[in-house]
């Protein structure tokens, strides 16, 4: 994944690689910052909006972050960068 995409493009693609059709909630654990979309009925203290955010600039020297997903049933993803072969 270049280090340009934006956090919702991310969203969307890791939704088509699991095979989802959207619709829940998500939240990207990178480091000690947590980013996400603002929900008026589910506000969560310390969220990051993501919209305006790179995959680079939030992961900076990190090769490793957490993406949750539909926060009812709870998926959690760990996500690593791999070596190129």
């Amino acid at each position: 994944m270049p280090g340009s995409i934006k956090l919702p493009k991310l969203h969307v693609v890791l939704l088509y690689t699991m095979g989802w059709m959207g619709g829940h909630l998500h939240e990207f654990i990178i480091g000690d910052r947590n980013f996400g979309m603002p929900d008026q009925d589910y506000p969560q203290i310390g969220l990051e909006r993501e919209d305006r955010v790179t995959l680079a600039a939030a992961l900076g020297s990190l090769k490793i972050f957490r993406y949750l997903y539909d926060f009812g049933d709870g998926w959690e993803h760990r996500i690593t960068q791999q070596s190129p072969i």
